[in-house]
């Protein structure tokens, strides 16, 4: 169950370090108007993922919890996290495609 809290405490300084602007942005992302909003972004979907996997470390321990149902709670607490990561890198690529177009 450590790997949840090594895991989310990940997440959430990388999600920080993100919402900071420090981590390396893909070529394709650089330079451009909207290239903060983006790292904002995406450092909003890692702290998703790194608080929720971070409260449920402190409630398994706290709890006597059977693994099935931590794995699924593992999973669905991921969920928002990778549909919010998936649709904003959609929307994000759109933007870049549409730049390169004109």
């Amino acid at each position: 169950m450590k790997v949840v809290m090594w895991l989310g405490i990940a997440y959430c300084v990388y999600g920080l370090l993100y919402l900071l602007g420090i981590p390396h942005v893909a070529p394709k992302y650089r330079n451009r108007t909207w290239t903060r909003r983006y790292q904002r972004t995406c450092g909003i979907g890692w702290l998703m993922i790194g608080i929720p996997w971070l409260a449920l470390y402190v409630l398994s321990v706290n709890c006597q919890i059977a693994y099935p149902l931590l794995a699924t709670l593992i999973v669905v607490l991921a969920l928002p996290s990778i549909f919010y990561g998936f649709l904003s890198e959609k929307r994000f690529r759109k933007i870049a495609d549409s730049e390169n177009a004109e």
